[in-house]
């Protein structure tokens, strides 16, 4: 600024405004800048841009830099450092992959394939010993667009006192593609200290694949740091396995949020070789909505008798009719918690899981420390599909998958009659008389169907209502839940002259 006083022309300067660089990554190579001084990236080839020159520089200079790609030729461009590992990211920056001509992110709704095309693979076969991908120091990091794969023996991105950065829309362990298996030791490592970084996010674009690695797909360190809308242990298509060979996720910091309470943004963490989320020394973590199934280990691991881990619920029974499930939270007295509730086709005690999740409500405890619930889900259950449910309370985090239940067929005897069914194991009671259910038959379609059963009473007329069988009734060979009282007008005894009236002779 020039001002003129009494003394003539004087110049005021302003305070420095840093004014932000792009350089433009136009080189596979590997050779450093040639004059750091320049703003230039150059390496001592003239017009030449290197991902490790393009690095140099942004670190160089105070402020947010960005790096973008153009590299020249059709496919993909492999980047290979070769002179150890590249330096670390010691300042605010943006490295966006879909700046290269071809690539595109994905565009597909959450929970389904990643459609993202990258064209920019950095690969570490060539890094040396424990080299990490990309490591950043500084925060305020944005990384998006890229393969990252082949640092065997450290981690593709490596977040250390680096907090508020966005990993997002990278193939973390995979091929371009992300089909193929090209693993780091670990995909995304964040370290304590390293707050408020979101990996993946909301938006489709942001979604990341981070499978196919050695070890965990992502150790997470660090507080407040957000894991949204991620393929975690799948490979692009989100239904085949590309397991990490640990965990999917592994939580070493506290009041960290893996999902959301959002519709959609939950992340799939399925086929990893050991547990889907694991929950080492640390308390307050939040894991919402995601699609957690097909680990070797158990969905959600929590360290053992640890007091001040949230308590799993406890389910009761699950009913197709009205897609409500019954049970009971014992918590902190007076406390409240977000229930959420999944639904899994297979059901293995040893790897509790919620494959999709279904709905979620509040519920909050008496002064006892208790809370009975009845929850109607969003989406209707299906006869023979199994129901877990976790709970999450802000203080101590999210507890563990709660056990099984399995959604019974109902089958409703309305006859007193003792012909057998029909059609066993064709989900229907009924005897050779169109819409006939006699309990014989309840019985003989509940052994075929393989599964839990529950056997209602709706017979006309007043009652009481004899069944007498002719020959002996066939043993159940399946669990089921054969309730008289269901029969109108029954109700259980409440004094000592009390009874159904519907009986069995």
């Amino acid at each position: 600024m020039i001002l003129l006083g009494a003394g003539g022309w004087k110049l005021r300067p302003y305070l420095a405004r840093y004014v932000p660089y792009t350089f433009a990554v136009n080189s596979t190579g590997d050779g450093g800048d040639a004059n750091l001084a320049d703003g230039v990236c150059q390496t001592s080839t003239r017009g030449q841009c290197t991902l490790r020159a393009a690095i140099e520089q942004a670190n160089a200079r105070a402020g947010r830099d960005t790096i973008v790609f153009n590299v020249k030729g059709n496919g993909v461009h492999t980047i290979k450092p070769a002179f150890g590992p590249l330096p670390a990211i010691t300042q605010p920056i943006v490295i966006d992959g879909y700046t290269q001509p071809g690539a595109t992110p994905n565009t597909n709704p959450a929970g389904g394939p990643s459609n993202a095309v990258l064209r920019i693979e950095l690969n570490g076969a060539s890094a040396g010993s424990f080299a990490n991908g990309l490591a950043v120091t500084a925060g305020y990091a944005t990384i998006r667009g890229l393969a990252i794969n082949g640092f065997a023996e450290g981690s593709a991105i490596h977040l250390e006192n680096a907090g508020g950065s966005f990993i997002e829309g990278n193939f973390i362990g995979t091929d371009a593609a992300g089909t193929r298996d090209l693993g780091n030791r670990v995909g995304i490592a964040v370290f304590s200290g390293s707050n408020n970084n979101t990996i993946g996010g909301a938006a489709a674009a942001a979604r990341n694949v981070i499978s196919g690695n050695r070890d965990d797909g992502l150790q997470l360190g660090g507080t407040s740091n957000t894991v949204l809308g991620n393929l975690i242990g799948a490979d692009a298509t989100g239904a085949r396995a590309l397991a990490n060979g640990g965990r999917g996720l592994t939580l070493t910091g506290s009041f960290n949020t893996v999902g959301g309470s959002a519709p959609d943004v939950g992340n799939v963490i399925a086929f990893n070789t050991e547990g889907g989320v694991g929950v080492l020394g640390a308390t307050g973590n939040s894991i919402l909505a995601n699609s957690i199934h097909s680990n070797g280990g158990p969905g959600i691991d929590l360290p053992a008798r640890a007091s001040s881990l949230q308590p799993a619920p406890a389910l009761s029974s699950a009913m197709a009719e009205d897609s409500t499930v019954h049970g009971i939270l014992r918590t902190s007295a007076g406390a409240t918690a977000r229930l959420e509730l999944f639904t899994t086709s297979t059901c293995d005690p040893r790897k509790s899981a919620g494959k999709t999740f279904v709905g979620s409500t509040s519920v909050t405890a008496d002064d006892a420390g208790s809370a009975v619930f009845q929850a109607r889900t969003d989406t209707a259950l299906a006869v023979g599909e199994f129901i877990t449910a976790t709970s999450t309370d802000h203080s101590t985090g999210t507890s563990t998958f709660s056990k099984c239940v399995q959604v019974p067929g109902v089958f409703t005897v309305n006859s007193t009659a003792d012909s057998g069914d029909a059609s066993p194991n064709d989900g229907r009671c009924e005897t050779v008389i169109p819409g006939e259910c006699t309990l014989r038959a309840a019985i003989d379609e509940g052994n075929a169907s393989g599964r839990m059963n529950f056997t209602r009473f709706a017979i006309n007329g007043p009652g009481p209502h004899a069944i007498t069988p002719e020959s002996a009734l066939p043993p159940i060979m399946q669990p089921m839940l054969i309730d008289g009282y269901t029969q109108p007008g029954a109700a259980p005894n409440t004094s000592p002259s009390g009874s159904p009236l519907t009986r069995l002779s």
